[in-house]
């Protein structure tokens, strides 16, 4: 994986209303980056028995550490069958929590595997009930196979889009490409767009098309007037 290619797994989150539909979630490599999309909480990792290929990934789930002893609002039921245990996984995850993938041979956190991602729907299809609904004994709310089916096709087709996406250059990386397109006579090939750039103070976040625009014509013109001015100088000190 390329150190700025984003990972791409499912997002289950949850309000005071019950557990929210999984969604696709792009995020930066990283432990602080995992961390910040979990709510900047401490998180565990446990690992699933999903069968994907190549053998070497296997698929993690990083969940709330924090939510059982906090207060976090239950989520969803993680039920599946332990093939080498003496008894099946069976408990509530509070709080938000982040499907991606796992490479056995380096322990690098990846991408969620795309084959992984119904198996992974089908081992927290239990929803836990709303705190409003628990108190006069609602249990869970299990998902039927056809939404479930439905829930994979559409996050497969956001994971394919995801992965096709170029990832967000960095703010530099914006600046001396515009730079050179400007020097070249050309326009910026977008119109009033944004574009993701990490590590940009003046604009955090985001790089604005039309400072842009402006900062590299100034610096352009800059270029040029200092080279006029070299010019000049050369030109009296030939006389």
């Amino acid at each position: 994986m390329a150190n700025n290619e984003k990972l791409v797994g499912i997002m289950f989150d949850v309000t005071d209303d019950g557990p929210c539909e999984p969604v696709i979630a792009c995020i930066e490599p990283g432990y602080k980056s995992i961390q910040h999309a979990l709510g900047d909480r401490l998180f565990d990792v446990i690992g699933l028995p999903c069968q994907v290929v190549p053998d070497w990934q296997e698929v993690d789930l990083f969940v709330d550490d924090e939510g059982l002893i906090d207060g976090a609002l239950a989520n969803r039921y993680l039920r599946y069958h332990r093939s080498l245990g003496p008894i099946d996984v069976n408990q509530v995850i509070h709080g938000r929590f982040l499907a991606l993938g796992c490479d056995t041979r380096t322990g690098e956190t990846t991408s969620l595997p795309r084959e992984a991602i119904r198996d992974v729907l089908e081992m927290v299809k239990d929803k836990a009930p709303a705190p409003e609904l628990a108190l006069i004994g609602f249990s869970a709310e299990r998902t039927p196979d056809f939404i479930l089916d439905a829930q994979a096709a559409s996050l497969a087709k956001a994971y394919d889009e995801a992965h096709a996406a170029p990832s967000p250059a960095t703010a530099d990386e914006v600046r001396r490409r515009n730079a050179r397109q400007l020097e070249k006579g050309n326009d910026l090939d977008r119109d009033g767009v944004v574009e993701v750039a990490e590590g940009d103070e003046r604009h955090p976040g985001v790089v604005d098309e039309t400072a842009l625009r402006k900062e590299m014509e100034d610096a352009v013109a800059t270029n040029e007037a200092d080279r006029k001015a070299n010019a000049l100088v050369r030109d009296e000190r030939e006389r």
